[in-house]
């Protein structure tokens, strides 16, 4: 559902879809990595259902039972991420990293207003928001974009893999991978 919204972006960009990535022998997702002129922006993806609380760092069901927070795993892939990054020499890019809940029968209590989170009702604000006029897109991001697609791991040791794509929605750019352009 992420992805229909994220089709709708009027802003140039490159949207790279369940990428997967090594550092350090450390393997990781990212369910949708968009980057623009004005950064990256990192997103994992959610598709719980029912109410849950958020107390202490943690995650519950309303039963009291504790899941894993994906503050946890954001955290972790945006450094990872950032290692490699640094490790490909394009170390001083500007990263932004959100959990978003695209479930609308989802709902979580007790977050506090300062985390990442974007909640169903937020995703197409959040969204719009990001697609305000920036500048086009220049060689640098199709550079990191390409590097990010052929560093990219086919053979996924995590279940429920997709396939990864990267869409560019400006038809003058493109990358040596899969690109749907508008």
């Amino acid at each position: 559902m992420f992805d229909y919204f994220t089709e709708n972006l009027l802003e140039d960009c490159y949207i790279i879809n369940d990428l997967l990535l090594q550092i350090n022998n450390t393997t990781f997702q990212m369910d949708a990595t968009i980057i623009s002129s004005e950064g990256i922006h990192l997103f994992e993806i959610k598709n719980y259902e029912g109410d849950y609380y958020y107390q202490n760092d943690r995650m519950y069901t309303m039963n009291h039972k504790e899941i894993s927070n994906p503050l946890n795993q954001i955290r972790r892939n945006e450094t990872l991420f950032q290692q490699l990054l640094q490790k490909n020499g394009w170390g001083n890019k500007t990263i932004t990293s959100s959990v978003v809940f695209i479930n609308p029968e989802f709902t979580l209590y007790q977050a506090s207003l300062s985390l990442p989170f974007i909640f169903p009702t937020q995703v197409q604000r959040y969204l719009k928001r990001m697609d305000y006029p920036s500048l086009k897109l220049n060689k640098i991001q199709k550079q990191l974009a390409g590097k990010l697609t052929s560093l990219h791991i086919d053979n996924s040791p995590f279940q429920n893999y997709h396939h990864m794509t990267i869409k560019n929605y400006r038809k003058e750019y493109s990358v040596k991978h899969v690109i749907h352009s508008k």
